[in-house]
């Protein structure tokens, strides 16, 4: 495992100016508030860069090679906007630390939702008026990563894999929930059907409603993207696997040993 501390100059050194850019959907801003608190907690000077979000949010069509959505602010759900956060006055100039997205981001978000402080931040406010039944259960849940992401991925998860690691706890949990961002075919849910009596697929929820689903998870079985990571972050009870190869995002493997109850799913 890297040396945390490369990754944490702001820990050790304050003569920079910090700043964290802010992009992508719910799991993206999470982790740059996450650093943003934390740095803020820490007595540094750190401001946030939200230009993102001057673009109007666009949903990409999935299946369009190379076309992205245009996410717009997501965190409004957990009491935060972009009001709470200081924006830099000035340009951003190679005088500041700039945090860009990248396995920096990831490495230094992940560590900030270690602290408890920070994980406050990111409290669910509402319990979601519809869990499906799930009040009370004990379940695994397969959070399928799709919508416009295979029109930029990398690398995918297979279902194969999704249904192969669920499978593996089938014994100890018998509800399985399969969330996602797209339409779950039904020859998937013939195969998830087939390990577990009780299967309930959920491809048309919100995004608060999927992450508190996710967080709640007696085994969480993550994709390749931020919003499972981030889930599995603040998932406090649960096993989470998380897959050993995101693709172009290296050193994910590593970043991920900071939480003791991560396991690897090999793809």
């Amino acid at each position: 495992m890297p040396n945390i501390s490369s990754f944490l100059p702001f820990m050790t050194r304050k003569q920079k100016k910090v700043i964290v850019t802010f992009t992508g959907g719910m799991g993206a801003q999470i982790l740059s508030s996450a650093i943003y608190f934390s740095m803020k907690n820490s007595g540094n000077e750190v401001y946030a860069d939200l230009t993102y979000f001057d673009k109007p949010p666009v949903l990409a069509t999935e299946g369009v090679m190379g076309q992205i959505s245009q996410w717009g602010w997501e965190l409004s759900e957990f009491g935060l906007h972009p009001h709470h956060f200081e924006v830099y006055p000035g340009k951003n100039t190679a005088s500041e630390d700039i945090i860009f997205d990248g396995p920096r981001k990831i490495q230094l978000g992940l560590s900030s939702l270690k602290d408890k402080d920070v994980q406050k931040y990111f409290a669910i406010l509402n319990t979601p008026e519809n869990l499906f039944g799930l009040e009370g259960l004990q379940y695994i849940c397969a959070h399928l990563r799709r919508g416009d992401y295979i029109n930029v991925a990398t690398h995918l998860i297979s279902d194969e894999e999704f249904v192969n690691a669920a499978n593996k706890f089938t014994s100890l949990c018998s509800n399985l929930v399969i969330v996602s961002d797209s339409s779950i075919p039904q020859e998937l849910k013939n195969r998830f059907s087939s390990i577990s009596k009780t299967c309930i697929f959920l491809d048309s929820i919100d995004a608060i409603t999927t992450h508190y689903i996710m967080r709640h998870a007696a085994v969480l079985i993550c994709s390749n993207s931020q919003f499972s990571l981030v889930a599995a972050a603040l998932n406090q009870g649960g096993l989470v696997l998380v897959p050993k190869n995101w693709g172009s995002t290296d050193g994910i493997a590593d970043t991920v040993g900071l939480f003791g109850n991560f396991q690897t799913l090999n793809s």
